[in-house]
């Protein structure tokens, strides 16, 4: 089977097996013609059943021209025995330019206003102590004030990148800028107009990539928040 999709595109894939013992793995193998094969999962059930139905969704590369690859779907069972099966990808070559939203702002847990993270999937905030912290991208745990630093909850990583070109942000220059900094776990001395590189990688391996831009800082008695717009 052909599967064409765009570029940046998540395209959901149906894994359906059985086997007379146990499926205790799942491996994924991306190959594009004259590269090495580049492992995308492998995975170990924590409870392994004879039989296995679930989607795995997987996000294509960005590439200027129409691209060919494989991705290799293989199942390993208890007794040793594994099946592989191949799909062909066609990905439409393209550099899509990122879609900016604006006006966001974030505040201290302590300031009586519940926005104290965010989700970068969703477009959506988060408070400390009901919204899951794993959804929490980033927020700034200090209690009363800002400590002009941001965490991540989710364990997604920041790239500081001022020299970034956030007017003309496409697909390709978010990854390649963000491949080429220094991931950081926190990111500190936060000011007006940084720009910050941000990566969250889903358990099923999707990668979702943002640039933000700090707008405003305001670090008032009444009400310090983060004001900031986003591309992704």
């Amino acid at each position: 089977m052909i599967v064409y999709v765009q570029t940046d595109q998540v395209q959901e894939f149906v894994i359906d097996g059985s086997a007379k013992t146990p499926i205790t793995r799942f491996r994924v193998v991306s190959k594009v013609k004259n590269t090495r094969e580049h492992l995308e999962l492998d995975s170990i059930f924590e409870s392994p059943q004879k039989s296995v139905r679930f989607s795995w969704f997987f996000k294509a590369p960005v590439f200027s021209v129409d691209t060919a690859m494989y991705l290799y779907f293989e199942l390993f069972s208890q007794s040793g025995e594994s099946f592989k099966i191949a799909r062909q990808i066609i990905v439409r070559g393209g550099d899509p330019t990122l879609v900016e939203t604006t006006g966001w702002r974030i505040f201290p847990r302590n300031t009586g206003n519940p926005r104290h993270g965010f989700s970068i999937n969703s477009l959506t905030y988060g408070t400390i102590g009901i919204t899951d912290s794993s959804s929490m991208d980033f927020l700034d745990v200090y209690p009363d004030s800002l400590s002009m630093s941001w965490v991540s909850w989710s364990r997604g990583r920041f790239v500081r990148f001022n020299d970034f070109n956030y007017s003309a942000a496409t697909v390709k220059s978010l990854a390649d800028a963000y491949e080429a900094g220094t991931k950081l776990e926190m990111v500190g001395n936060l000011r007006e107009n940084d720009i910050l590189l941000y990566r969250k990688t889903l358990p099923n391996g999707t990668r979702t990539n943002v640039a933000i831009r700090i707008t405003a800082i305001s670090n008032s008695i009444v009400e310090p928040y983060y004001e900031f717009s986003l591309k992704k």
